[in-house]
């Protein structure tokens, strides 16, 4: 008999059978501890806040309070998954997997005493350990002597041994949980020990676990035999262990098995709970079989009398969000959202947040963004903190209508917010990047005459860079990134064909990109193409009107690839044929229509009228098409029948003129003349008036080479050539001495390439045939191989910097050679620093001396937001990556240069022994920096802060160097001025000093006095 509901047996259990059960658990002796010491030691451990208070039993109020307490603290759906803890948990995994495929190989015996030798399920160590036994003692023997007389039962004689399956019936106790010495004891005792490792109880609700475990790592055949094992003992079968099967097939889609399982089910008298019913909902999900979902529902409510939870919710909403063949899924989605909220009263968690949010941002419908982002906001305030998923729903949604503004806006919060981007976001992305492109108004832009070029440009430079972003982080290639760029050329190729039809140079681009996307990009990140790739291609393939490559392609992605074709896909086929102009083009389209139909594709009115629309406004280009088919196939008879030599009526006679070329076919074709204004007919112009190099010279020389060796020979040879030489004679020749590689490669290689006499005579210098050991190639290279010898030596510093040269002025660009003639250096270092230190120099480019060289100050560097303003891709950036890029360096600098100045500043006080500079106050009153120099300037106008003579230390060499000299003179000064002794001298003058000081003022004062005494005269 199977039984059916594991709760009840365990309420049912004897207390004799819940201490068996316990100690076959966990021990004899391990109690556990209660909850109120679990929850202290949570408290010690940190795992409470600081001010958790125990809760008061009995007392609602406290509960209130606590409630209110709890929200303060964001939603945490993310609870412990202890299912994922053994998934992590690689020993206990590999042994269930072991013990799982060995109960499948090799069921164990049920036969008492059949494990006592078993090599397959060996005895536990544990249990063949003896118990120490107590010291035998006589009290204990005469106690037990008196206990078999009153008992009245022969020692020796013993009852019969109850089966294992009897006793297990008589006292409800699980067979799991008895020893009969049976394969089967010792393989639960095993099964127990593994669980025991991996944290698991040895009960129903432990092996869910682990079934689960197993399931969801597609290990089915072992989770499947320890299923049967624990239902052979006891432990199940239930519906919770069922649904852990059923994760296995569901999470792959295997819609036949899950069914199975639940017929399994109902077989065994198990009636199938709502979580299994969610399982096959994620079977059918998985399979893409989306409308299946809702009937599941429907037929919980109705024939099973359950009713949906918020997990029901969250898989309804998930399948309408991906279901395209109905017309009326986002609303449906809106409406059930609402009416899970308002009828049956579940407060919304993230999982139908994000379904919901899926949904929404598919739709063009300003509403509908609003009412995504309105989702958004009220999970803030529900407390459920924005995720990748949140942001990636919001982008999703602000892409649809190619708002690419507000994904940058959400890049640069998910930036702030401390949370990843992946490679979906960035897709999406430039996702947005082609909605914008597409949704532009083309029309506005060429009224106002705006570079409509320009803005593909820029647009696709932004994308790409985003693409070598993600290569140089190092990021794993996918699939949706590479189809959002290709779908970025393909239609920026379409927009260039419909808006600028003249300018073939930007088509050409774009199209090129979109093939080398399309020919390399897959295979060099290894990816497979996929439904979406092809519709892209195809799409660029159909608005060029190459139909036939169009269909091919169609034909390899569903015959070779086994892809089911999109609906975009479809139309654009249709939409191909319908616009030909060929003759049976709106045959195929409408062929193309009905296979749509029969692949459950629903067809739109919106399709239909487009439909219609389109026909008609090729059916000009059509009828132009029949005009010249008719004409070809007129102009074909004509020549047949004249070929015949049949009469045509009204044929012109005979006599009338011919065309001599057709009349006489063996006369010989003349070649056209080339125009003289092409450089084809400049070089055969050049041939016909130059003199070939071997009729330079009458005769040879008696060695029997070509005359030319001297200078005035060779003057002269080039005169007949129209050149006049710059070099008449040695001495014009400029500075032989100094030329190093020339004589180097006529060393070791011959004559160098190029020289008159080696251009293609003889074997005495230059070989005639391009290949082999000795041709063209190979002595070029050779004599490259020299040249970077050369140049190696003078980067590795073996070789010194060679200066400049008149004759290098013959490869010298412009800029160079003016930049050079202003700087006049004399090597390419000093040209370098004139270039690199330009306030080094006078306006005229004159050096400046050593002592006028002041480094520039450097200017304040731009803030961040000045930069991500300028920068295209800082949406798309880390901070990291912003950081490094952005020259922000000066703040560090600045930071430093503040804390040495106080550092110096605090060391002068500190050693300060006059009251110069005064510290009145601190906070919003201190004295400011303006204080300090104005101080310093009055004590330079009394002449107590001396200027020195001498410029200070260092100055103007390094942009610290005002800082330590400022300091540095208060330094000297404090020192020059620090207080000595006063000599004996210094004492007795100060003193007589004090003395005249003291009867100047006794005199002034009694001089004063007189007058006020002195009486006034009437």
């Amino acid at each position: 008999m199977w039984r059916t509901s594991c709760a009840a047996r365990s309420k049912a259990l004897s207390p004799y059978a819940q201490a068996l059960k316990h100690v076959a658990l966990k021990g004899v002796v391990s109690m556990g501890p209660s909850a109120k010491e679990m929850e202290i030691d949570m408290y010690r451990r940190g795992t409470l806040p600081a001010d958790y208070r125990p809760p008061v039993q009995g007392k609602w109020d406290d509960t209130i309070e606590r409630w209110a307490y709890a929200w303060q603290f964001p939603a945490e759906e993310e609870g412990d998954d202890v299912v994922a803890s053994v998934e992590k948990n690689d020993k206990a995994m590999q042994e269930l997997l072991e013990f799982g495929e060995r109960l499948a190989r090799s069921p164990p015996s049920t036969v008492p005493k059949s494990g006592t030798h078993s090599t397959t399920y060996t005895v536990l160590l544990a249990a063949t350990e003896q118990p120490p036994t107590l010291v035998p003692s006589q009290k204990y023997d005469v106690l037990e002597g008196d206990l078999n007389d009153l008992s009245g039962m022969p020692e020796g004689k013993t009852g019969p041994v109850m089966a294992v399956e009897r006793f297990s019936e008589e006292m409800n106790i699980p067979i799991a949980y008895l020893d009969d010495e049976s394969e089967r004891a010792n393989a639960s005792k095993e099964l127990s020990v593994i669980m025991g490792g991996a944290g698991l109880d040895f009960t129903e609700e432990g092996l869910v676990v682990a079934l689960s475990a197993l399931a969801r790592q597609h290990y089915y055949d072992a989770a499947r035999a320890i299923f049967l094992f624990a239902a052979e003992v006891g432990l199940g079968p239930n519906a919770e262990m069922y649904k852990a099967l059923m994760k296995h097939s569901s999470s792959q889609g295997k819609v036949n098995d899950s069914m199975a399982l639940i017929e399994e089910m109902k077989m065994r008298g198990i009636t199938p709970r709502i979580g299994n019913w969610h399982e096959l909902m994620r079977s059918f999900h998985n399979a893409r079989d989306y409308t299946a979902v809702a009937q599941i529902v429907d037929n919980m409510k109705m024939y099973a009398n359950i009713e949906p939870n918020e997990v029901t919710f969250a898989l309804q909403l998930r399948a309408l969000s991906k279901d395209t063949l109905q017309m009326n899924s986002l609303a449906e989605s809106v409406q059930l959202f609402d009416q899970m909220e308002n009828v049956y009263g579940f407060i919304a968690a993230r999982p139908h947040y994000d379904a919901l949010m899926f949904s929404l941002s598919q739709s063009p419908l300003p509403e509908m963004r609003l009412r995504c982002e309105e989702l958004a906001q009220k999970m803030e305030l529900m407390g459920i903190p924005w995720n990748a998923t949140t942001y990636l729903n919001l982008i999703r949604s602000a892409q649809v209508v190619g708002d690419v503004d507000a994904v940058e806006r959400l890049l640069a919060k998910m930036r702030d917010s401390r949370i990843p981007v992946s490679m979906l976001h960035l897709s999406w992305a430039v996702q947005a990047h082609v909605q914008r492109l597409i949704r532009a108004d083309y029309e506005q832009m060429k009224e106002q005459k705006n570079d409509i070029y320009a803005m593909w440009l820029e647009h696709m430079n932004t994308c790409f860079g985003i693409y070598e972003l993600v290569v140089r982080r190092g990021w794993e290639m996918q699939l949706p990134f590479v189809n959002a760029l290709l779908r970025l050329c393909c239609q920026t190729a379409i927009l260039s064909i419909e808006h600028l039809p003249d300018n073939a140079s930007a088509i050409g681009k774009f199209e090129e990109q979109a093939n080398k996307i399309w020919a390399d990009t897959f295979n060099e990140w290894h990816l497979k193409k996929d439904v979406y790739s092809y519709e892209c291609y195809i799409a660029l393939l159909a608005h060029q009107q190459r139909i036939d490559e169009a269909e091919k392609l169609f034909q390899q992605m569903v015959l070779q690839e086994d892809l089911v074709p999109s609906r975009r896909t479809y139309e654009c086929l249709i939409f191909m044929h319908l616009s030909s102009g060929e003759e049976g083009g709106a045959a195929r389209a409408l062929h193309y229509l009905e296979t749509m139909e029969n692949a459950r594709i629903p067809v739109r009115a919106s399709l239909l009228k487009k439909i219609v629309r389109v026909n008609n406004a090729a059916g000009y280009k059509r009828d132009m098409k029949r005009r010249a088919r008719r004409i070809m196939q007129a102009r074909e008879e004509y020549l047949a029948r004249k070929q015949e030599g049949i009469e045509f009526p009204g044929q012109p006679l005979a006599a009338a003129a011919a065309d001599p070329a057709v009349a006489d076919p063996t006369t010989v074709v003349q070649p056209l003349p080339v125009p003289s204004d092409t450089t084809l007919g400049w070089w055969e112009h050049w041939k016909a008036t130059t003199v070939s190099k071997h009729e330079l010279f009458a005769e040879e020389n008696t060695d029997g080479t070509p005359k030319g060796a001297t200078f005035d020979e060779k003057n002269a040879a080039l005169a007949q050539l129209g050149i006049d030489s710059a070099f008449k004679n040695p001495a014009d020749v400029p500075a032989l001495s100094k030329h190093k590689l020339l004589p180097k490669i006529r060393q070791q290689e011959g004559e160098i390439a190029g020289s008159l006499w080696a251009l293609d005579g003889g074997e005495l210098a230059y070989p005639k045939s391009g290949g082999g050991p000795q041709g063209w190639g190979v002595r070029l290279w050779r004599e490259r191989a020299i040249v970077k010898q050369e140049y190696q030596a003078v980067l590795e510093g073996r070789a010194a910097v060679p200066a400049f040269s008149e004759i290098g002025k013959a490869v010298r660009v412009a800029g160079d050679q003016l930049d050079i003639e202003e700087s006049r250096a004399t090597n390419p270092g000093e040209l370098a620093d004139w270039r690199k230190y330009p306030q080094h120099r006078y306006d005229d480019g004159g050096k400046k001396p050593a002592s006028e060289m002041a480094h520039a100050v450097p200017p304040s560097a731009e803030f961040v937001w000045q930069g991500e303003q300028r920068d295209s891709l800082a949406p798309y950036k880390s901070d990291a990556e912003i950081a490094l890029e952005s020259d922000n360096t000066f703040y560090a600098q600045l930071k430093d240069d503040a804390a040495s100045n106080t550092k110096d500043l605090v060391e002068v006080l500190r050693n300060k022994e006059e009251d110069v500079v005064e510290l009145t106050s601190q906070g919003p009153t201190r004295r400011s920096k303006y204080d300090y120099l104005e101080k310093w300037r009055e004590m330079y106008r009394h002449g107590t802060l001396e200027a020195p003579e001498v410029p200070p230390l260092r100055f103007g060499r390094s942009p610290d160097d005002h800082h330590d000299s400022l300091a540095s003179s208060v330094r000297d000064w404090y020192r020059r001025n620090k207080k000595t002794p006063a000599t004996q001298a210094q004492l007795q003058r100060w003193k007589a000093e004090e003395a005249r000081t003291t009867e100047e003022r006794s005199s002034k004062k009694a001089l004063q006095r007189n007058k006020r005494r002195r009486p006034r005269t009437r």
